[in-house]
């Protein structure tokens, strides 16, 4: 896509796939080259090809009054363009202030002690290469105190997600841009002397197939390892077309997500 400055020779805008395309290429017949078209389908990048890898650290202030978060955020394919596209045409200084707000989206008012952009050379030899921000903050917004407990909003640590909560009917089938997967894992270390007493909310699975494929997947799991807490979530879609006969199940995934995105767990001290 010549025109597109978002991309470079061998990456496709995305809403120029999943569709029909009209392929033309030179072809040696008796000794002259002419012109030989076909109409064939140009296929959607792999969910695996356009990728959102978010790592987060948390540890509690020896007051519990905020966190401080150490975080890694990795773009790869369509996500990682979009920001590559924006940090050509700006200065340094924009450059920071736009990275910020990505930070800002998921820690509102946080004091950020560090940002640092590992930037691929933005040229067509590098443009696929993974775009990755890191950062290291100070919030209090995932904490409040109810008495002697503390309210941990680990949903929120995700950054806000959107729901699909209509109630009308579906009159026209599900379309998406492109196919895209989000990974985020959560680390926390919990204050001494605390325990968690909802820790099964963490848990969520809803799962679309087709036959034995998975196609859209919102999935969390954790593990606890004395006061260290893994949190991991994978959301995922496979498929840009699904029929609105089934849109319901649809709905379900995205919705998944944005309850999650509620989930709070309490932590009341030991004894």
């Amino acid at each position: 896509a010549p025109h597109h400055s978002a991309y470079r020779y061998g990456s496709i805008p995305p809403e120029l796939s999943a569709q029909k395309g009209l392929f033309v290429k030179n072809q040696l017949i008796t000794d002259f080259e002419y012109p030989v078209s076909r109409i064939a389908d140009i296929p959607a990048a792999s969910h695996e090809k356009n990728t959102s890898r978010q790592e987060f650290v948390l540890s509690f202030s020896d007051d519990l009054s905020h966190h401080a978060i150490d975080i890694k955020f990795t773009y790869t394919g369509d996500e990682a363009s979009n920001y590559k596209t924006a940090l050509h045409w700006t200065t340094e200084q924009q450059r920071r202030d736009l990275l910020g707000e990505v930070v800002d989206y998921m820690a509102t008012g946080a004091e950020i002690d560090q940002l640092i952009i590992k930037q691929a050379d933005i040229d067509a030899n590098n443009w696929n290469e993974p775009f990755i921000v890191s950062a290291e903050l100070r919030s209090p917004a995932f904490l409040e105190r109810a008495g002697p407990a503390l309210l941990f909003k680990l949903g929120d640590v995700i950054g806000p997600q959107p729901g699909l909560y209509e109630v009308s009917e579906r009159k026209f089938e599900v379309e998406q841009m492109s196919n895209k997967t989000y990974y985020r894992n959560i680390r926390v270390e919990l204050p001494k002397g605390y325990a968690i007493h909802n820790l099964d909310d963490i848990r969520r699975e809803e799962v679309v197939t087709d036959g034995d494929e998975e196609i859209f997947v919102f999935r969390t799991d954790y593990t606890l390892d004395g006061n260290v807490l893994n949190v991991s979530i994978e959301e995922s879609y496979r498929r840009i077309f699904f029929p609105s006969a089934r849109f319901e199940e649809f709905r379900r995934v995205i919705n998944a997500a944005a309850d999650w995105n509620k989930v709070i767990l309490v932590l009341r001290p030991n004894g």
